[in-house]
């Protein structure tokens, strides 16, 4: 028996091939014929009984063809004859063993649609399920104008009752009936569904007192307002070191507009904290993580006024894709931003900014990037300052204004690997820790030299010694325990005080140098007194042991 394509479904797969060839796609896939199947009213009138907008599909489709979908670059050579996918050829083939067993000559844009359904990753499988269109919903709808025998097999026999496919029933009541037992079972699935599972609203954390006041970064509050006030690409991202303050800034946004601190535009929006982590736990089965976060959407989308945040949004991209598909919650966020019908909030550290985030640059282009820099000393002991409150109401003590001005100081000093406030916070944290277990009523300087001695490690008699001192005498220290080596000692300690002059660059080591010369002559001993005299940890590297 002779098969045969409708003509909308002809037609459909030579747009998909035209549609590929001028973007300079390699492969046809099945988004293209799926884009290309939208635009006839074959599919358009099946799509309107699910109460399902063809346009919005196609433009969302559209978008992601031209931005998730990679090209032949101008400078190669292209053959104008885009390759059928597997997972177009797998479509075809189930769709026409279908037509075959049920003795149909014809087949037709729906037929392909529900074959679909039997692939596990596409773009245009996940918008249909966003949509609410399921595989049972489509055969309930094609038994209206079709006897079940073209869908008979074993995979279905468990999912459907004879009487859903009862050709004696009209097709309006067997039509209106699928539509409801779909809702209903929407509903369901809804009950279950709590948004405060994936989601902490800061608003309401600010008026409750839990969030701590924002000190100083007046101006990237001010360019983070400015970029949720626009029409299009109102997404700011804020990029900076482990530690400057990022989520503190997304927070102190919050705050202000608890307290009626923002322009009129912001008024009555609200901030939320989405947990990425919480998204893909407990996906056990391929669509449980997009069905999560189509719920998602559809409550956001609902709110206007809804801002999201989202911490460490490097690991957004790729959350959610399964053996490496191009599917993850960042591509089914695109379209949405891109329409502006979401305001989001990012915050991620430069190493991942360039490795991770910048790699999907039709997600990147989506944001503005706000640089973070790490405060001034003055800046960061304001900061200290503003916090003071809190941390002396939870520890009950009181600190001193010297004891914050040392914690910024010696934090500084002695935590290389780690940014301020961040650092000079964990400080004053633990110097009240210890006070509250000692019984003292006031946290001193004294104090915060001890705590941070223990938490770097180093002699507590050493900690405040004047680096000044420390550096007029840090050559005769050296020649004072090793000898015969002046030479050495000299151009050593020379260095080493012409970058603590500031003449290095202050985000650089201090120096690097490599000692030379027989065994025996005292290089180790070098490197050991340096750092007994700088009162920094020796860590060493016997390079013997890994031969």
């Amino acid at each position: 028996m002779e098969i045969r394509h409708s003509e909308d479904l002809q037609d459909a797969v030579n747009d998909a091939f035209q549609v590929a060839i001028e973007a300079r796609h390699e492969i046809l896939s099945v988004d293209h014929l799926f884009w290309a199947m939208l635009q006839y009213t074959e599919l358009q009138n099946m799509l309107r009984d699910f109460d399902v907008d063809a346009y919005s599909l196609s433009e969302e489709l559209s978008q992601f063809l031209d931005e998730a979908v990679p090209t032949v670059p101008d400078d190669f050579a292209y053959s104008e004859s885009p390759t059928l996918s597997q997972g177009c050829q797998e479509i075809l083939m189930i769709a026409t063993e279908h037509s075959m067993s049920a003795g149909n000559q014809e087949i037709t844009c729906i037929n392909l649609v529900i074959a679909m359904f039997r692939l596990t990753d596409n773009f245009s499988l996940t918008l249909l399920k966003n949509n609410g269109v399921s595989r049972f919903s489509l055969l309930q709808y094609h038994a209206t104008n079709h006897t079940r025998a073209e869908y008979e097999d074993s995979d279905d026999e468990q999912e459907f009752d004879e009487s859903d496919f009862d050709v004696n029933v009209p097709n309006t009541s067997r039509k209106s009936r699928s539509r409801s037992d779909f809702d209903d079972d929407d509903e369901k699935s809804s009950e279950n569904f709590k948004i405060s599972d994936y989601v902490t609203n800061l608003n309401q954390r600010a008026e409750d007192g839990k969030i701590d006041p924002m000190i100083g970064r007046s101006e990237e509050l001010d360019r983070m307002i400015h970029i949720l006030c626009r029409r299009r690409k109102n997404n700011p991202i804020l990029v900076g070191e482990a530690g400057v303050g990022k989520t503190a800034i997304a927070e102190g946004l919050a705050l202000a507009i608890v307290e009626e601190r923002v322009p009129n535009a912001l008024k009555g929006q609200v901030v939320l904290s989405l947990e990425v982590s919480s998204l893909v736990a407990g996906t056990k089965y391929r669509g449980d993580f997009e069905e999560r976060i189509k719920k998602i959407l559809k409550y956001l989308k609902k709110s206007p006024e809804n801002i999201v945040f989202i911490d460490e949004i490097h690991t957004f991209i790729g959350a959610g894709a399964v053996n490496g598909g191009a599917l993850d919650a960042s591509s089914i966020f695109k379209p949405m931003l891109a329409r502006g019908e979401l305001r989001c909030i990012g915050a991620t550290t430069w190493k991942e900014y360039r490795t991770v985030f910048l790699k999907d640059q039709a997600f990147a282009r989506r944001f503005q990037r706000i640089e973070v820099n790490e405060p001034s000393h003055e800046e960061a002991v304001a900061i200290l300052m503003g916090l003071k409150s809190a941390y002396e109401e939870f520890h009950k003590v009181t600190y001193e204004q010297e004891a914050l001005e040392e914690a910024v100081a010696l934090s500084s000093r002695y935590f290389h690997d780690r940014f301020l406030p961040d650092k000079a916070i964990d400080v004053i944290d633990e110097a009240g820790a210890e006070a509250r277990l000692k019984t003292l009523s006031v946290v001193k300087k004294s104090l915060v030299e001890s705590t941070l001695a223990r938490m770097a490690s180093i002699p507590a008699q050493d900690i405040n010694q004047d680096d000044r001192k420390q550096l007029r005498n840090l050559e005769s220290e050296l020649k004072n325990v090793v000898f015969g080596q002046d030479e050495a000692v000299k151009e050593l300690s020379t260095a080493i005080k012409l970058a603590r002059a500031g003449l290095g660059d202050p985000d650089q080591p201090i120096g690097a140098f490599i000692f030379t010369g027989p065994t025996g002559v005292g290089k180790t001993e070098v490197s050991k007194q340096l750092a007994k005299s700088l009162n920094l940890e020796l860590i060493r590297f016997d390079m013997s042991e890994y031969m």
